[in-house]
């Protein structure tokens, strides 16, 4: 997954959810999402801390529709999944992690010779 995850290195981070105000107590969640340079793929690191909510919506930016290539989460988490161009990652329990691989849905183009 770590290579995967090379072509977000030079990209733009938004952070959705919060901590707290305590960063030595945290409690809350949070999903800092990475979109590449091209915006073709992004990485969502999602931490629950204390008292977490059910869940963080972290909006994709606009245009071709994304996916989940990949997910790395305890096998009891439910999976993060795509709602209205949001990404929604559940957050089942104080202390837990996961991260998930988006990229771009392409669709192919009808080829103009045989129309």
């Amino acid at each position: 997954m770590f290579m995967q995850t090379l072509q977000v290195v030079h990209g733009n981070s938004r952070r959705y959810g919060g901590i707290g105000p305590s960063w030595q107590y945290p409690a809350g969640g949070q999903c800092v999402l990475r979109i590449s340079a091209d915006g073709e793929s992004a990485v969502a690191v999602t931490h629950a801390f204390a008292s977490p909510p059910t869940d963080i919506h972290a909006p994709l930016p606009p245009g071709e529709p994304w996916r989940i290539t990949d997910q790395f989460a305890e096998p009891t988490q439910t999976p993060a999944h795509i709602v209205d161009g949001q990404l929604i990652c559940t957050l089942e329990r104080p202390f837990s992690g996961s991260v998930s691989l988006l990229s771009r849905v392409r669709r192919r183009r009808k080829d103009s010779r045989f129309v």
